[in-house]
């Protein structure tokens, strides 16, 4: 990337690469997955927005005017150690551990908190007695705590630098707790 190119404002993931950008989310950067839609379409959103496509696609990341990185790897940990390789990633900002559904920013309730017997009250009897926090999204209220999901996901994005951050508030940018691309 020259010095004159516009910094990117996010990552455009293709549809190919969902689990990919589910784990993004999770590392804090704000990441779009449209469903559906064209080569030629992604490209125009990605410069419209100034977004990083992340693909798989060969002729997408070879178009005109994007920047691109293009995965090979079949496995997740792989596709997060090409993605981790890339100087362009690097000029992506990163912000606070995001809703791998829906993009929003997660933030931390403890259980000292008011309103934790509220969050707390449909969890499974294991999770109750073991969690001290929960980290619900600002965007569609999911819930998530560190289990061994959490263990599995930290496995990968860890040794590549990718530390996620839960905010202690919800972020409430334009009402939703999203920031930037989403969906």
């Amino acid at each position: 990337m020259e010095a004159s190119d516009p910094m990117i404002s996010g990552l455009l993931v293709d549809e190919m690469l969902a689990k990919l950008g589910r784990f993004l989310r999770i590392a804090g950067y704000q990441v779009l997955m449209p469903k559906g839609l064209p080569d030629r379409d992604l490209a125009e959103i990605s410069i419209s927005r100034s977004l990083l496509i992340v693909t798989r696609d060969r002729n997408l990341a070879n178009m005109k005017d994007v920047r691109a990185v293009r995965i090979v790897s079949d496995t997740v940990g792989h596709q997060v150690e090409e993605l981790a390789s890339s100087p362009l990633l690097k000029t992506a900002p990163r912000g606070p551990s995001r809703c791998p559904l829906c993009g929003s920013v997660l933030f931390t309730v403890r259980e000292d908190d008011d309103g934790w017997a509220d969050l707390i009250r449909d969890l499974p009897e294991g999770v109750r007695a073991s969690q001290k926090e929960l980290y619900p999204c600002s965007g569609c209220g999911k819930l998530y705590w560190r289990g061994s999901h959490w263990k599995k996901l930290m496995a990968v994005l860890e040794p590549l630098g990718f530390t996620p951050h839960v905010s202690r508030e919800p972020a409430n940018v334009d009402g939703s707790g999203r920031e930037g691309p989403t969906r």
